[in-house]
């Protein structure tokens, strides 16, 4: 057995640690690095639109319900070089502090922000962000009630990831059937990748990346 190949990360090993004092729920914690959870951010992760990303000298993202910002961040610090920064927007204040905790650990305090408020608002600066992703979409309206009020550009590129997990019903309010349903909910013009994977609880997870382009 080589032992330095069964631990974790030492940042999350810290920043899970203090969560812990600080009373954050363990199971929580966990689900946040779950098999699901690790896949689906990788699936995304590894079909960016990287030709048409690397188009922005600065790129400017903003997630949309960023939960922890783990491990997601990662992936994308990893994959793109000319990200200037990167904002979580979710109204789970203790969450937003655990991503803080986090990047403060990864040395990203320069290149990660944060917002703690509902999607739904409008959010400051966004007509020079170039990547939303928002890989909860099921817990939120469909993506043209969210833009009413926000001002991104038409070249501006949308990753979109929800389910057909119906069954839950207090939070899953915007579920799909399948990754068509969820096409077309997005209101995107220019689509560039979609599809459907099945996950070991077995329900399907569905994504789409695309811009509001002709």
């Amino acid at each position: 057995m080589d032992l330095k190949n069964i631990g974790i990360d030492s940042v999350y090993w810290k920043v899970w640690w203090d969560a812990i004092h600080e009373d954050y729920d363990p199971k929580v914690l966990l689900d946040s690095l779950s098999p699901n959870q690790l896949e689906c951010k990788q699936w995304l992760i590894d079909n960016l639109p990287l030709d048409e990303l690397h188009k922005f000298k600065d790129l400017k993202i903003h997630l949309y319900g960023g939960w922890f910002g783990w491990p997601l961040i990662d992936g994308l610090m990893e994959s793109l070089n000319n990200i200037q920064s990167i904002t979580n927007i979710d109204m789970d204040e203790k969450a937003i502090n655990l991503c803080r905790k986090f990047s403060h650990h990864k040395l990203l305090n320069d290149i990660v922000d944060y917002k703690v408020q509902n999607v739904m608002d409008p959010i400051d600066n966004d007509e020079g962000v170039r990547l939303v992703i928002n890989t909860s979409s099921e817990h939120m309206p469909p993506l043209p009630e969210i833009l009413k009020n926000k001002n991104y550009a038409k070249n501006c590129v949308f990753i979109l990831q929800s389910n057909n997990m119906f069954h839950i019903r207090d939070q899953h309010i915007n579920c799909c059937n399948d990754v068509y349903e969820l096409i077309n909910k997005s209101g995107l013009k220019k689509i560039w990748f979609y599809d459907t994977i099945k996950m070991s609880n077995g329900y399907e997870r569905y994504m789409v990346i695309g811009n509001h382009n002709e």
